[in-house]
């Protein structure tokens, strides 16, 4: 979960969630496993004499929260907000 956080920068959407809480009264939060390309570096010593590290594309992959800003967000109207993840059919950026 550390490493997800990190990565995914879950602490700004964080903030911008609980802030929205606060003065809307109302906030959303999309969570998903994503899958993304990232560029690391790998140790060979063939590779330019040893000098230098080899770059190498790897996949990330975890959890990443987004937060739904509440003046673009469409919910479904027929559902009270508090449960539209359990009966509502959409809920839409």
């Amino acid at each position: 979960m550390a490493e997800n956080s990190k990565s995914a920068k879950w602490i700004r959407e964080l903030l911008l969630f609980f802030q929205d809480g606060m003065k809307y009264n109302l906030h959303a939060l999309e969570v998903a496993w994503e899958q993304r390309p990232v560029a690391t570096l790998e140790t060979d010593p063939s590779y330019k004499g040893g000098k230098e590290g080899k770059p190498k594309t790897t996949i990330w992959q975890g959890n990443v929260m987004r937060r739904m800003d509440m003046y673009n967000t469409i919910f479904d109207p027929r559902v009270a907000p508090c449960d539209i993840y359990r009966k509502g059919e959409f809920a839409d950026i």
